[in-house]
């Protein structure tokens, strides 16, 4: 409970207005210090100004003291309940603390002071997809088109959003809208060639990047649209194209930072490199195929791609269907997600009647990422995470592919190599978890009728490491082993 605020003067309130007016003016041009100054006079005269300890938490919010922000900013809010900028700014730092229940709370605030505050809007639209409540984000985003004059400039987020929540068609139309514009980002013209990886053949994916490959833009976007370039040319088996591009990456890699979609898409290069090699010196037999046999999942679908794949006397030609970076978390959320979107689309895509092999789940399976530091990060039942996961995603595939009639393979794991730089502890769950995950892989894909491919029987030691006979790399396997590994499959002729 606060105290009555006492009674100030109109003299001082003067005061107070031209030195608040003067600390704006000085945190324009980031002058905190004496911005700071002024406002403590203020304080002085009146220790509970609202308006002085919204703009002492903007200070620190410059100065990247979040909490003290988050406190200040609070302070100020309960002194004045009526200040939608306050509100708003509080919610910003809420969300960069990732407290998105509370920051999308402010945001709200903020609306039901001032309907018409379009950055309070569309910055809510991106915090419920934060949250996990993507389904709330279309509301909000009609809510900031209907104010007049919004700011347009938010449009190639809005693209980034709409994509990252599955809902291609929109992200394309806002991709269109912004590269319509004069010298459009290099982040739309990224978001919108991802957009189109996500939803499209091989053949349309050249099509629409071939106008970029002559343009000159950064070395990190180039070599971000020449490795897709790589991985379409994979896709459509031109190794001579494949060995170009790879020449022409090269020199730009010592002048591109080292963050995740990077280091992603250099993997891809490594891998697709490796495979180049491999099948140069191990040519394809030309064995008649008349069906062809589909590859959907990350970067272990590339290694068979279009190439000849025998499980017992059906030869197939395989077709990879990728989606980069998929993991079967993504597929097991019950909330929209392109990963989800990707697939669908994919799965609605095949033709009734054919086989498919779903090779997800490996990335789930790292020392880095998936399972592991899900665990160490939150504790928990790790054996349940890892049975509810495959459930849901197994129970994804079902529900996305009935009344296709469709031939399925799960397939597996493999051992994973030792990782020297990782601890011995960290090790040895990993090795528990790549085989617990095998293990109730097979158990609901042979439960729902499907077929699974034992890769982690064929690649593992006895002390549940890798043996590395069919390691390509450090994650990826030799295409050999697709038919080295057992099938196994539930006769229901008995």
């Amino acid at each position: 409970m606060h105290t009555k605020k006492k009674s100030i003067s109109r003299k001082n309130k003067a005061r107070i207005q031209q030195w608040l007016n003067q600390a704006v003016h000085f945190q324009l041009k980031k002058d905190f210090v004496a911005s700071e100054g002024l406002i403590q006079q203020v304080l002085a005269l009146d220790a509970h100004n609202a308006a002085a300890y919204h703009y002492l938490g903007l200070i620190a919010k410059e100065l990247h003291s979040l909490e003290s922000a988050s406190a200040l900013l609070e302070q100020s809010i309960q002194w004045d309940r009526n200040n939608a900028e306050a509100c708003y700014n509080y919610a910003l730092i809420l969300r960069e603390q990732h407290q998105f229940s509370q920051a999308i709370q402010m945001y709200q605030q903020a609306i039901h002071i001032n309907k018409n505050m379009d950055e309070a809007w569309f910055n809510l639209a991106i915090t419920y997809y934060k949250n996990h409540e993507p389904e709330k984000v279309p509301s909000a985003l009609t809510s900031f088109f209907r104010i007049p004059n919004h700011n347009k400039e938010a449009y190639p987020h809005i693209a980034k959003l709409y994509f990252d929540i599955g809902a291609f068609e929109q992200g394309i139309e806002f991709c269109h809208r912004c590269l319509a514009q004069p010298r459009p980002s290099e982040d739309i013209i990224w978001t919108y060639i991802n957009i189109i990886q996500y939803q499209s053949t091989p053949e349309a994916m050249l099509q629409t990047i071939q106008p970029y490959l002559k343009q000159h833009y950064s070395p990190e976007l180039m070599m971000r649209i020449q490795t897709y370039h790589l991985i379409v040319a994979w896709h459509l088996g031109d190794i001579d194209t494949c060995k170009e591009i790879l020449e022409r990456i090269h020199p730009w890699h010592p002048s591109i930072q080292e963050h995740a979609v990077n280091i992603s898409l250099r993997s891809y290069q490594v891998f697709i490199a490796e495979l180049v090699k491999y099948y140069s010196n191990n040519p394809q037999s030309n064995q008649h195929c008349q069906k062809d046999i589909y590859l959907v999942g990350d970067s272990h679908s590339l290694s068979n791609s279009n190439q000849v794949l025998t499980f017992g006397q059906q030869h197939y030609h395989a077709v990879s269907k990728l989606l980069i970076g998929c993991k079967i978390f993504h597929l097991a959320q019950h909330d929209d997600n392109k990963f989800k979107s990707a697939c669908t689309n994919t799965l609605r895509s095949i033709p009734d009647g054919s086989s498919i092999i779903m090779m997800l789940g490996e990335i789930d399976c790292r020392a880095d990422e998936g399972f592991l530091p899900a665990f160490q990060r939150k504790g928990g039942d790790l054996s349940q995470l890892i049975e509810r996961t495959v459930s849901d995603y197994i129970a994804f595939i079902a529900q996305e592919t009935q009344k296709k009639h469709l031939e399925i393979y799960i397939y597996g794991v493999p051992a994973p190599k030792l990782l020297t730089d990782k601890p011995n502890e960290d090790m040895e769950l990993l090795k528990q978890i790549i085989q617990f995950f095998n293990q109730v892989l097979q158990h609901y894909a042979l439960q729902e009728g499907y077929k699974f491919i034992d890769i982690y029987h064929c690649t593992v030691r006895e002390d549940g490491i890798s043996h590395e006979r069919y390691h390509i790399d450090g994650f990826h396997l030799l295409p050999k082993v697709m038919e080295a590994a057992d099938v196994l499959f539930i006769n229901t002729d008995v």
